[in-house]
């Protein structure tokens, strides 16, 4: 069931205004050390400082009383600190008592509705609550993600500081290309930070292709290709009882050994296709296995994580069919 979120700003039935409600220093405010947005520092908050400054505070900020006589900020940490920026005198407040107001997801959405938490934020946030003993289902539909968002997600806790300083220099925020690079950076390190060093977008097209390079397979020997002397031990092998060479097996698994000499490997197959795309400037996997309800739509997920849609074939923009490996 979706949070009703819409006594956030208030603790009555009629909302309380900023210019009716009651009024506090700011020294009489401390901020929530669960709060699970800590990322301040960018250009949107800048813009809302400079929109505060020239209307003030539009909306109370919604707080806990606390036993000392301060007031804990619940919702409206961007306020109170745009406030302190400004060194404004001091803040309309309402007290909410609502235990639903007081519950760690309604912070999560009520930050979500006004600007979305960035991943880092997003992905301590389920930390914490895996850690107080919530499932992962759980956790997923109270945030009203997608399960495998979950996932991506806690692969930025405890990442490389490598994957790390990708995510920070904004060069790539997307959990989903994250999670694959962590996985790839496992595999081969020096790779992965060479190309990313020299990437201009870590996109999916980037990724796939990276991944292609470190996954690709040892080349497999054809007949056509083998050398002669392999080819001689193959015909020889096995004939009138004839044993094995020095240093050869003569264990059942040898004749698998043979088999791949001789099965060519097509290059133009693809096992696990993947379609990607975009969708209103948003990266997006066609999902092939699912049927849509008409001739001119297809279900799509979402890369950052936010679920799955059915859209129009025509607002969708194909970009790259890809073998998922």
């Amino acid at each position: 069931m979706a949070l009703d979120l819409s006594a956030l700003d208030s603790t009555s039935s009629a909302p309380v205004l900023g210019d009716r409600a009651p009024r506090a220093s700011l020294d009489r405010f401390v901020e929530d050390e669960d709060q699970p947005r800590f990322e301040f520092d960018d250009h949107e908050f800048e813009d809302f400082v400079a929109d505060v400054k020239a209307r003030g505070i539009l909306q109370p900020v919604i707080v806990e009383a606390l036993a000392n006589g301060l007031l804990k900020i619940r919702f409206g940490a961007r306020r109170l600190r745009a406030a302190r920026r400004l060194s404004l005198p001091d803040l309309p407040y309402n007290i909410s008592e609502d235990p639903r107001q007081l519950d760690d997801y309604s912070q999560v959405s009520e930050n979500q509705q006004r600007k979305n938490l960035t991943p880092l934020e997003l992905a301590k946030f389920v930390a914490k609550r895996v850690q107080a003993g919530d499932s992962r289902k759980v956790i997923a539909e109270r945030l009203r993600l997608d399960a495998s968002a979950i996932t991506h997600l806690l692969a930025l806790i405890d990442s490389p500081p490598f994957l790390l300083e990708l995510y920070h220099s904004g060069k790539c925020r997307t959990p989903v290309y994250l999670y694959e690079l962590r996985k790839l950076y496992g595999k081969n390190a020096s790779l992965v930070e060479d190309r990313c060093a020299t990437a201009e977008e870590i996109s999916r097209r980037f990724i796939s292709s990276l991944a292609a390079e470190i996954n690709a397979p040892t080349p497999v020997i054809t007949l056509a290709s083998a050398p002669e002397d392999s080819l001689e031990k193959l015909e020889n092998r096995g004939q009138d009882g004839e044993a094995p060479s020095p240093g050869e097996s003569s264990q059942p698994h040898d004749r698998a050994n043979e088999q791949m000499l001789v099965r060519p490997v097509d290059p133009t197959r693809i096992k696990k296709p993947q379609l990607l795309g975009k969708y209103r400037k948003r990266d997006v996997m066609v999902l092939l296995n699912r049927k849509p309800t008409s001739s001119d739509t297809v279900f799509v997920r979402y890369e950052d994580g936010s679920g799955e849609q059915e859209v129009s074939i025509s607002a969708l923009t194909l970009t790259q069919l890809s073998d998922r490996g």
